[in-house]
């Protein structure tokens, strides 16, 4: 996680500040366990770079102190950068009410490969309950892995307004990625 941030202050070392566009960055709950002040402090060093720094959570470690958690999202948040919370699914704890209440994110991104059994099967009702829990929380919920017209549809009938995946977008290299690029996708 860490990594990455560097990586990313190295490629915006040359570019005018700040870039035009949003800027999302994935931080496993281990990262915030272990490292959360310094990774803290290179968000703090990224965001100028950028209208807007949302930082991602991932599901891949179920923290050991949901308090942790929600502490750092706070600090990000009083930052002025946004939370999300990657993949959300019912067989991961960004699907839980408690969690998802506690760390009070601005986002919640419902896991694509979830999105496509709803999709294959018809079943809307499992993404209406994450609707639901967004509103409680006063989170947006972004659909991932839209590659299809008949998915974003099909989302957009249910009521998720926030979409990403390879229908507007394949994944590009960091250096490829420029202002004017970006604003186009």
């Amino acid at each position: 996680d860490l990594a990455m941030i560097n990586r990313m202050l190295q490629s915006f070392a040359h570019t005018p500040q700040p870039v035009p566009w949003r800027l999302a960055v994935n931080v496993s709950a281990k990262t915030i366990e272990c490292a959360g002040d310094e990774y803290f402090n290179a968000l703090l060093r990224l965001a100028p770079y950028t209208r807007r720094l949302i930082v991602e959570s991932t599901e891949t470690y179920c923290p050991d102190d949901q308090r942790v958690v929600a502490d750092f999202a706070k600090r990000v948040n009083d930052a002025g950068m946004y939370i999300a919370l990657d993949d959300c699914s019912p067989e991961n704890i960004h699907w839980d009410r408690n969690f998802v209440k506690v760390v009070a994110p601005r986002f919640l991104k419902l896991d694509g490969g979830f999105l496509n059994s709803c999709f294959q099967s018809e079943d809307a009702a499992p993404i209406q309950a994450l609707l639901d829990l967004g509103r409680r929380v006063n989170a947006h919920i972004v659909a991932e892995g839209i590659d299809s017209r008949h998915k974003r549809e099909f989302v957009a009938d249910i009521g998720v307004g926030l979409l990403q995946g390879w229908l507007f977008s394949k994944p590009v290299p960091l250096p490829s990625i420029t202002p004017l690029s970006a604003c186009q996708v």
